[in-house]
């Protein structure tokens, strides 16, 4: 790190398992002048079945109410980190992003923020591979509700997706009492597509905490996913808690413990 507008840090990422080693390593910088920003990454995968780089690189514009980007990024074939998220390899292109905030000091609406990601890419055969763009705008007035309007349409190779989500929060900036609905509809990858569902987090007493989330979804067929997290906070450093996931007919369950914030190593234990 060089300054609070600048710096560069070199990273190593590495999983162990026998047959199946990989490693990623990876450069990344960034510096900042005035309302101008300029940051870039580089990564190079190693091990069984990797050996590609990926690259990104984009120009930052800051100002009070709005920030823009434009990036330019690379994924190559064989890039592979096993650890990593990686959606979709072999392709090139341009994306960009920009959004516009504003608020209110009186009255009813409280804020708002508008936003467009633009994005086109292509495989690195030359053929065009992701042609969409996304618009979302989020208005919150002064007793804490948030109405949210998503609009996500284009292609991806000869595919058509397009889709709208409405979603209402109440209590938004409360996590202890807040709850909200969420509609999608429209198509993807050329056929209909319909999902909702419910949301929710609640604090019971000063320490018991209740987070709740379900996906339901109608395409090529019906499917759905239930998360419940509970956590118990011991004091402002040490928790324990579970989550229970059900996806369809298959249920998944872990237990976890944290000790953090505290001077030393933080501690985290998960048993599922």
């Amino acid at each position: 790190e060089q300054n609070a507008s600048s710096g560069a840090n070199l990273m190593m990422l590495q999983h162990v398992e026998k047959g199946a080693d990989n490693t990623v390593l990876a450069a990344v910088e960034n510096y900042r002048k005035g309302k101008w920003g300029f940051d870039s990454q580089y990564l190079q995968s190693l091990g069984q079945g990797a050996g590609g780089a990926a690259w990104t690189t984009a120009v930052n514009l800051q100002d009070k109410n709005l920030f823009a980007t434009l990036r330019y990024k690379y994924v190559a074939a064989n890039f592979l980190d096993t650890l990593g998220y990686i959606p979709f390899t072999n392709f090139q292109g341009i994306s960009g992003f920009v959004n516009w905030s504003g608020f209110w000091r009186q009255g009813y609406w409280r804020g708002f923020e508008i936003g467009w990601l633009p994005t086109r890419t292509w495989d690195l055969d030359g053929v065009p591979f992701q042609r969409n763009a996304g618009l979302f705008a989020t208005i919150e007035s002064r007793n804490d509700n948030q109405y949210n309007l998503f609009m996500n349409g284009g292609k991806y190779y000869n595919d058509t997706d397009f889709t709208y989500t409405f979603e209402f929060v109440r209590n938004a900036t409360n996590r202890f009492r807040k709850w909200g609905l969420s509609f999608t509809t429209g198509q993807q990858a050329s056929l209909p597509y319909t999902a909702y569902g419910p949301q929710f987090s609640f604090r019971f007493g000063k320490h018991f905490d209740f987070i709740y989330s379900s996906f339901l979804q109608s395409y090529q067929g019906f499917s759905q996913q239930h998360i419940l997290t509970m956590n118990y906070e011991i004091n402002p450093y040490q928790s324990f808690g579970g989550r229970v996931v059900v996806d369809n007919s298959a249920v998944n369950v872990y237990l976890s413990y944290r000790n953090t914030g505290r001077k030393g190593t933080d501690f985290y234990v998960i048993l599922g």
